[in-house]
């Protein structure tokens, strides 16, 4: 049995949601749409304007279309942090953020938050996603128990607990 208590942030919950964001097939494919999509309205938009009306115009045009292609990536991550925070804190992170006690046994990992206490056996667990400083217990698809390694006093009681949930969960990417 390992037990470990560590604090979440808001920050956390926001790593949480872009990782996810990232291992979605679905969401990948919306950003890349909206960023080739819009590259090639643009540039498009360019050739027209320069071939019928005046090439002084489609310059700008062209212009604004680069900018795209190398902005977009940069605003839409931007954006979507941004949009996560504010959906948090318009609507509450109570049980999400904050203090949190996991403890791991050999068959299940019980979550204990301000409001809530989960258990689930591990055997039914979705998998575990290990990133540069978190660790995602994943219970279902899209629920986990978030464990930054900020959140602990030492590398090794990090190590513990995602070394923990790697020895009992399938690695997702």
């Amino acid at each position: 049995m390992l037990e470990v208590t560590y604090t979440t942030t808001v920050e956390d919950y926001v790593n949480y949601a872009l990782s996810n964001f990232r291992r979605s097939p679905t969401m990948r494919m919306q950003r890349l749409l909206g960023w080739v999509g819009l590259s090639v309205i643009l540039f498009g938009a360019a050739v027209l304007v320069a071939l019928n009306v005046s090439w002084v115009l489609g310059i700008p045009i062209a212009l604004i279309g680069l900018v795209q292609v190398f902005g977009y990536p940069a605003y839409y991550r931007w954006w979507y942090r941004q949009t996560v925070r504010s959906q948090a804190t318009d609507l509450g992170t109570q049980g999400v953020i904050g203090r949190i006690t996991l403890t791991l046994t050999d068959d299940t990992l019980t979550e204990r938050t301000t409001t809530t206490v989960s258990v689930a056996r591990w055997d039914e667990m979705k998998g575990v996603v290990v990133e540069a400083n978190y660790t995602f217990i994943m219970v279902s698809g899209l629920l986990a128990a978030i464990v930054p390694r900020l959140a602990f006093e030492s590398d090794e009681a990090y190590a513990a607990v995602r070394d923990f949930a790697a020895a009992r969960l399938p690695a997702l990417s």
